[in-house]
C-alpha cells in the first residue's frame, strides 16, 4: 500500500529538522514507520510560478518517503476536469500510478480540496483532527461554509477519521457511516521524564526558582481555556509559580493572565525546547471549558504523562476519565482543583511507574496508526 499524503505543513527533509509536534505531522511519521505503508508521497501544492521554477530541480526518490510539490497548470475555474486529468498525469510522472487499494490521506478540508485537484485516484481518508464544526474558535460567519465543506467531503471519502466521538456523531447523523475514531497519542521518546523534585538544568531555563512550586500549561492560547479559573487559581496561591508554553488563537480572553505577578507566559517553543522544559513541571494544568465539541482528545496530556509529570484537569467531558485510564486528576471546580495541587505539593496523588508506562506503549502515534491501517484490510479488499 502507497500513502499519498496531503497536509504536511512543510516537506519531509524540513519536518525532520524541526521536529513531529502536530497531529498531522505525527501521522505522517507513523505512516512512514509502518511496516504496512510501501511508500509515502508528501504531496504539497504550489503556485504555477513557483512549481515551473522548481521543476527541473525535482527527482523521484528511491527511499521509502518522498517529497512532492504539483500545481494545477491550467485555472480549475474554467478547467475543472480537464485540469484534474492534467494533474494526475503530471503526479504519476512523480509519483508510482495511484492504485484504488492505495490511500490519498487528506488532513483537514484544506488537504481534502487539494486531493480533489490533485486528480488522484484512490481511497480518501479523511482527518477533521477535533470538532471542527461546532469547534468555538469557528466563527458564525464562517459556519455555513465549513457546513456544505463537511457534507462534501463526508460524500467524498472513503473514511473519516476524528479523535473525537462528536465529529463522528456529526458525519452520523447526516447519514456518514464511515466514522473511525483515531485518538490521539505520543512519541514517549522525546522526553525524558524524571522526578520534579530532582536538580534539573530546565528549571533554571523556565524561569522557575527551585523552592517554588512550579505549574505549567503548554498549548495553543484558545477559546476551549476558562482563563477567568485559571486567573483565580494563580491569584489565590501567590507561592506557586505559573509557566504557560503556547501562543494566542483567536482570542484576547488570555490577557486575563497578564497582571497576575506570578504567571510567566513563554510564548511559543520549538519542539526540542518543549521537551525540555516539561519535565521540569511539579505539576501540569489544563483548564478546558466543557462544551459539546471540546471532547478533545489533547496532545498535551499524553506529554505531560511521558515527561513524568502529574496533571490536573477540568473534566471536560465525560469520557476523559476512562480515555486516560484514570491518570488524570480530575476537578470540577476551583477548590477541587486546588486541592489536587496542594496534595501534589505535598508529594500525594503521583501516579507515575509501570501504569503510566502500559499507558503510553498503548498510545504511541506507531500503534494507533497501525491499528487502523490493520482494520482496513478487510474492508479495503472488498
Amino acid at each position: 500500500m502507497n500513502v499519498y499524503y496531503f497536509g504536511a505543513d512543510r516537506g519531509w527533509e524540513e519536518l525532520l529538522g524541526i521536529g513531529f509536534r502536530r497531529r498531522n505531522t505525527c501521522i505522517l511519521k507513523a505512516l512512514v514507520e509502518s511496516k504496512q505503508v510501501d511508500k509515502v508521497y508528501v504531496i504539497r501544492k504550489t503556485t504555477r510560478k513557483d512549481f515551473l521554477k522548481q521543476l527541473s530541480k525535482i527527482k523521484t526518490g528511491e527511499g521509502k518517503v518522498q517529497d512532492v510539490v504539483f500545481a494545477s497548470l491550467l485555472p480549475e475555474k474554467w478547467f475543472g476536469r480537464l485540469g484534474r486529468r492534467l494533474n494526475a498525469f503530471l503526479l504519476h510522472r512523480l509519483c508510482e500510478k495511484a492504485r484504488s487499494t492505495d490511500l490519498l490521506w487528506a488532513y483537514w478540508p484544506n488537504g481534502y480540496f487539494v486531493v480533489e485537484s490533485s486528480g488522484l485516484r484512490g481511497s480518501i481518508v479523511f482527518d477533521a483532527d477535533h470538532n471542527i464544526i461546532d469547534d468555538p474558535s469557528l466563527s458564525s460567519a464562517d459556519r455555513p461554509q465549513r457546513h456544505q465543506d463537511l457534507l462534501r467531503i463526508g460524500a467524498g471519502s472513503r473514511y473519516l477519521l476524528s479523535s473525537t466521538r462528536s465529529m463522528l456523531d456529526w458525519f452520523r447523523d447526516r447519514g456518514f457511516d464511515k466514522g473511525v475514531l483515531l485518538r490521539n497519542g505520543v512519541d514517549a521518546t522525546r522526553f525524558h521524564a524524571s522526578s520534579p523534585h530532582e536538580a534539573n538544568p530546565g528549571r533554571k531555563e523556565a524561569g522557575a526558582g527551585q523552592d517554588a512550586f512550579t505549574i505549567g500549561y503548554c498549548g495553543t492560547l484558545s477559546r476551549w481555556i476558562d482563563y477567568d479559573l485559571f486567573a483565580a487559581l494563580a491569584r489565590r496561591n501567590p507561592q506557586w509559580k505559573f509557566l504557560i508554553i503556547g501562543k494566542p488563537y483567536l482570542t484576547e480572553d488570555w490577557k486575563v493572565l497578564e497582571g497576575v505577578s506570578n504567571v510567566q507566559l513563554l510564548g511559543e517553543k520549538k519542539a526540542d525546547e518543549v521537551a525540555k522544559l516539561l519535565p521540569t513541571f511539579d505539576a501540569a494544568l489544563n483548564l478546558y471549558r466543557k462544551h459539546p465539541a471540546l471532547d478533545v482528545d489533547s496532545m498535551k496530556l499524553y506529554e505531560y504523562i511521558a515527561a513524568g509529570v502529574p496533571v490536573v484537569s477540568t473534566r471536560y467531558h465525560d469520557f476523559l476519565g476512562q480515555d486516560f485510564e484514570e491518570i488524570l486528576l480530575l476537578g470540577d471546580d476551583l477548590d477541587t482543583i486546588e486541592r489536587l495541587l496542594q496534595g501534589l505539593e505535598k508529594g500525594e496523588g503521583r501516579q507515575q511507574g509501570e501504569r503510566t508506562t502500559a499507558f503510553l506503549r498503548r498510545s504511541s502515534w506507531n500503534k494507533r496508526v497501525d491499528e487502523f491501517l490493520s482494520s482496513l484490510n478487510p474492508i479495503h479488499e472488498g
